[in-house]
């Protein structure tokens, strides 16, 4: 149901259509005012109305990884690893540079070692980029940090996977720099 995303996401669309229905509308009931045409003109707008309440009341799968990010995010600017690793799955892996991974414990506990050790001040998810693919997703997003060590721009990669209504991180990939040395030292 793409159709949903679509809807719900970039409405732009569905309101233009709006606009042109309202438009043909209004030049008939210009050329013949009837009150059919005046009760026709209700029905885009009563649409238009439905889909900004519903836009409000739906959270789309992009829009909730978007949101789990952020707070992923404020959590890490501060301090808070065991509310940020809310969001790993049990599974979750990050693979190293020279081959192997950690797990969810060993992520947090250097994320934590990295916040303390640099003495992080801001966090931020920017430019985040995600497909859904099902009960699976991939996002591709910019993280910006600033700290005692300066500015460092990262790009990450993280897959995801719904668990009990929920998103969870199974895998985060450090993009660019290709090495985390690069961004820590």
């Amino acid at each position: 149901m793409k159709w949903i995303g679509w809807l719900f996401e970039q409405p732009v669309w569905l309101y233009v259509a709006v606009v042109v229905a309202e438009a043909v509308i209004g030049f008939g009931w210009l050329l013949s005012r009837s009150r059919r045409w005046a009760r026709a003109a209700i029905v885009p707008a009563a649409v238009a109305l439905v889909v900004v309440l519903l836009g409000v009341l739906v959270q789309t799968d992009r829009e909730k990884i978007a949101a789990a990010l952020k707070d992923i995010a404020a959590k890490a600017q501060a301090g808070d690893f065991a509310g940020a690793g809310r969001h790993l799955d049990a599974t979750c892996r990050y693979p190293l540079a020279g081959g192997g991974s950690v797990g969810r414990k060993e992520l947090i506990d250097r994320g934590q070692w990295a916040v303390r050790t640099f003495n992080v001040r801001m966090v931020r998810a920017q430019q985040i980029r995600t497909t859904v693919y099902g009960d699976s997703a991939d996002t591709e997003l910019a993280v910006w940090t600033t700290s005692d060590a300066g500015f460092r721009a990262m790009t990450w990669q993280v897959t995801w996977a719904r668990r009990d209504d929920r998103w969870r991180i199974v895998e985060v990939k450090l993009i660019k720099p290709d090495d985390i040395r690069e961004v820590l030292f």
